[in-house]
């Protein structure tokens, strides 16, 4: 941390070191209606795509994926190319 942080259930001192689990964060039961298996619903809300800030698939922060452009440049040329053909 870059402050002392004070909440009533926590209590940092500065330069301590923060480290999550993101297996904690993409399976959290309280997140997730179903975080065991493939269900696309959880990004839908009335039909409509919804964000959630759950969703972490390349981490955050200083510690990204550093080929997560890469990554999402290939998924959206594979998926165009994939349209064109049918």
């Amino acid at each position: 941390t870059t402050r002392r942080v004070l909440a009533p259930f926590l209590h940092l001192s500065q330069g301590t070191t923060l480290m999550t689990s993101l297996t904690s964060i993409m399976f959290d039961k309280n997140v997730w209606e179903t975080p065991d298996t493939f269900n696309p619903g959880h990004f839908l809300e009335n039909g409509q795509y919804r964000r959630r800030e759950a969703f972490l698939p390349f981490s955050a922060g200083k510690r990204a994926c550093p080929g997560e452009q890469l990554a999402r440049t290939e998924l959206f040329i594979f998926f165009v190319a994939l349209l064109q053909k049918f």
